[in-house]
């Protein structure tokens, strides 16, 4: 249900009524129907509404910025900036069930870039939640990015980090309006 209303929603701007999941597959895509799916996973939880939830809006705005900053230092792989969007997406999923990360994510059997990034910040991935983390809570994003050993990071700038912030946020918020 929270997802069809989703795709009903004007960020969607489909134009038309969609009834059914099938449809919302063809007009909106895979990737897109799965990427709301994982952020649903932190909807029901409380008294809150999807979308007046602080975590669903941490989750959705980090996922996304995750995405856009893979994408920013990683133009070609398609396979890491979903893996960033699952990684931002799940890295919260722990405070849902009062657990550790690690114990949460170990009957999940994710990948282990997304697990290691989330447990231990490991690797690209781990770098990048770093930085997610920062630009999240206004901490200084850039000085983590250009502090990483990998030269990726060095595109994250200052500039870039807070467009790519701005951009997330955006993004999420196009989907409160309805």
């Amino acid at each position: 249900m929270q997802l069809l209303r989703l795709v009903n929603s004007s960020a969607f701007g489909l134009g038309r009524n969609i009834a059914s999941l099938r449809e919302a597959i063809i007009a909106t895509g895979t990737r897109q129907i799965a990427r709301w799916a994982q952020l649903l996973l932190y909807a029901g939880g409380g008294d809150l509404p999807w979308r007046s939830d602080p975590l669903v809006q941490l989750a959705g705005t980090r996922a996304r910025f995750m995405e856009l900053a893979a994408r920013w230092i990683r133009p070609n792989d398609e396979a890491f900036a979903d893996a960033a969007f699952m990684t931002g997406v799940f890295s919260l999923v722990h405070v849902l069930v009062d657990s550790t990360p690690d114990a949460t994510l170990d009957p999940l059997d994710l990948s282990p870039l997304i697990r290691d990034a989330i447990v231990g910040r490991k690797g690209p991935m781990g770098a990048l939640l770093s930085i997610a983390e920062a630009a999240g809570e206004a901490q200084d994003a850039a000085a983590i990015a250009s502090a990483q050993s990998r030269d990726e990071f060095a595109a994250l700038t200052p500039m870039v980090l807070a467009e790519l912030n701005l951009s997330a946020a955006a993004w999420f918020g196009a989907h409160l309006a309805e």
